[in-house]
């Protein structure tokens, strides 16, 4: 929001990124804008060229990034960080099983965006957190059918593979 100093009598602004105010000739004009003053909320110093040499990591992750691609606050982060830390049934979930939104987002990624069993690509963050149910530990990310399967079977391993020879015995497909 820009006013006028009664000292100077001079139209003023607070740059959104370095805080400092400054006389609106040092941000950029845009008359035809949503903006209700008609000028960038950043001061022009403050608004460079993108750079696509310099990389920074995620602050939650760890993952480098061209510095344009990370979100602009105090801490940088990524897009998918900054999603799964905005919602609360992820939070909720990270909780529940001791994880930080960095680890999680390093089993996505390191998962190829895609369930552990059947390779279901999940484009929008939404793969369970599989765990043993004896020991808590987190094994991985699944798709809600290979999750549900497990659970509907208690981990048995014994079961998994009774099923699987029932389906090789009775399959129709040729090999």
């Amino acid at each position: 929001m820009f006013h006028i100093t009664e000292s100077r009598k001079m139209a003023t602004k607070v740059c959104g990124k370095c805080g400092i105010e400054k006389d609106l000739g040092q941000f950029g004009r845009k008359p035809d804008t949503k903006f209700h003053d008609g000028y960038f909320s950043i001061c022009k110093k403050c608004h460079t060229p993108r750079d696509d040499t310099q990389i920074q990591a995620c602050s939650m992750c760890g993952y480098e990034f061209k510095i344009f691609e990370l979100s602009i606050s105090r801490t940088p982060a990524c897009r998918m960080c900054r999603y799964l830390a905005g919602n609360s049934g992820v939070r909720a979930r990270l909780k529940k099983y001791g994880l930080t939104v960095g680890e999680l987002t390093k089993m996505f990624r390191g998962q190829k965006f895609a369930c552990a069993i059947c390779g279901h690509e999940d484009t929008n963050y939404s793969l369970a957190i599989d765990h043993d149910h004896t020991s808590g530990m987190v094994r991985g990310l699944l798709c809600r059918r290979c999750n549900t399967m497990l659970g509907i079977v208690h981990d048995s391993e014994q079961l998994l593979r009774s099923a699987a020879d029932y389906l090789k015995k009775y399959s129709t497909r040729q090999k």
